[in-house]
């Protein structure tokens, strides 16, 4: 069975890296970009199954950067789960982008759950590899 690709987006190298971790630990395929304008050099020559992507960040945003990445026909049905502390109005707009919207704070087992049902899998069920330090287990 190949493992899907996943690309995490988030200018906060420690956020990134554990989401990169929990989802390395769950059996997916991991990419990380730091930017929007990293997420878009990315997606030109891979196209992941899913992207986990911040709103806030400097330069082209999260929501910016999905709305560009919607205007190309090959990549405007990849899934988006956007991962936000934002306002209702923000949350709006990235469901108007057709994403999927996780609040911060989240746990592990949420964010797992999340991109599950997202990719139609069923990884949540399956046991999690445990070689991953100990402080991986929360956000």
């Amino acid at each position: 069975m190949s493992r899907e690709h996943v690309l995490v987006v988030d200018d906060l190298s420690d956020l990134r890296m554990i989401m990169a971790a929990h989802l390395d630990s769950a059996g997916y395929d991991v990419g990380e970009e730091s930017s929007g304008e990293g997420l878009l050099a990315y997606v030109a020559t891979i196209v992941p199954d899913l992207i986990v992507l911040d709103v806030v960040m400097p330069g082209i945003g999260g929501l910016e950067a999905c709305r560009r990445m919607r205007a190309m026909p090959r990549l405007n049905e990849v899934r988006v789960l956007f991962v936000t502390c934002g306002t209702d109005e923000v949350m709006a707009e990235a469901c108007a982008l057709g994403a999927d919207v996780l609040q911060k704070p989240f746990k592990r087992e949420e964010l797992l759950r999340r991109i599950d049902r997202l990719l139609g899998s069923n990884r949540t069920t399956e046991p999690i590899r445990r070689d991953h330090v100990a402080w991986f287990a929360e956000l």
